[in-house]
């Protein structure tokens, strides 16, 4: 098998913290970059990067790999195929910038959001493309879960005519966490056009904000609606298909479906004739290299392609601008 070596830059939670102790205790849980990287066949770990000095000694004791203050200090005849970018998503474009400038890779993983500012990441891109065929992937972790193309099936098989309603939790932040689903969604029902229907409530996170909006697809249109991290988180949607009703809770880790057939039968909730839907988040990162790896061959992937990312970003923007957000 192939092997493509990577670099991890940022070994914060989603780069090493995670799984960090599960790795340590021999835990199957695969949440972070590191350990993905470490478990999947198709890949090699070569270096990393972050600027604190503790993460980076945890980092070379735990793994017996150099790892750099910054990308710059990464030796240049170091072969790296694949970059995976876990820095704050502020700098997450200037990150990108200085490793397909100083390394030209065969791809770049970056964390979601790719920014926060969409006329920015559309500048960085295109010029980038003049001078690099450095693929970038955006790593919504949902959309390489089997589930998804399970999902994905349940709606090409809706009526041609038939509109999917639907209803969206969310919590911290449209753009860290609403733009999962949305990205989520845009890749089962195509692009989105986004309408507010609320002001923005208090958000989290810094830069971000939350507000509830109808998300309006060609077949589809769903209300998706914040609400508070610090009282309960909430990471949920339901479709309602005109073969049946989808509910997709705790993040993706509970998947229900149940048919049409069965609808009038008041069926006990998520008993039987309810069906679940099997997925795989405790290794969600494993799942985002195996799609890689088959991006990397040639093959067809459920990752989301930068041109996905900027779209739903696009949309989020649009969202933000048009209405009374202003953080």
């Amino acid at each position: 098998m192939t092997e493509y070596t990577c670099a991890v830059i940022g070994l914060g939670s989603i780069g090493m913290g995670y799984d960090f102790d599960y790795a340590y205790n021999k835990n199957k849980k695969i949440l972070t970059h590191v350990t993905a990287i470490n478990s999947h066949p198709g890949f090699v770990l070569l270096s990393a990067v972050d600027p604190c000095q503790e993460r980076r000694a945890l980092f070379e004791t735990r793994y017996n790999i150099k790892a750099y203050g910054c990308i710059k200090d990464i030796p240049q005849d170091l072969k790296i195929d694949v970059f995976a970018v876990s820095t704050p998503t502020r700098i997450h474009l200037s990150s990108i910038k200085e490793i397909v400038d100083s390394f030209s890779p065969r791809a770049v993983l970056c964390e979601k959001p790719i920014s926060y500012n969409y006329d920015e990441a559309i500048s960085l891109f295109s010029n980038l493309h003049a001078i690099s065929s450095t693929k970038i992937f955006v790593n919504y972790i949902r959309r390489s879960d089997y589930s998804s193309h399970v999902i994905s099936q349940l709606v090409e098989s809706n009526d041609a005519n038939f509109i999917a309603k639907g209803h969206c939790y969310y919590t911290k932040g449209a753009m860290n966490n609403a733009s999962h689903f949305l990205n989520l969604m845009e890749s089962w029902f195509g692009p989105s056009t986004l309408k507010p229907i609320s002001p923005c409530y208090p958000c989290e996170v810094k830069d971000d904000f939350n507000l509830d909006f109808i998300a309006s697809f060609d077949k589809a249109s769903i209300v998706f609606q914040s609400g508070v991290e610090s009282t309960y988180s909430l990471y949920q949607f339901q479709l309602y298909l005109s073969s049946g009703i989808l509910s997709y809770a705790n993040g993706g880790e509970d998947i229900f479906y149940l048919s049409r057939d069965f609808i009038s039968s008041n069926p006990i909730p998520y008993s039987k004739p309810w069906q679940r839907i099997h997925s795989d988040l405790d290794k969600y990162q494993y799942n985002v290299y195996s799609e890689l790896f088959k991006a990397l061959n040639g093959e067809s992937s459920m990752l989301s392609a930068e041109s996905d990312a900027l779209n739903t970003l696009k949309s989020l923007s649009n969202l933000q601008n048009h209405s009374l957000c202003r953080n």
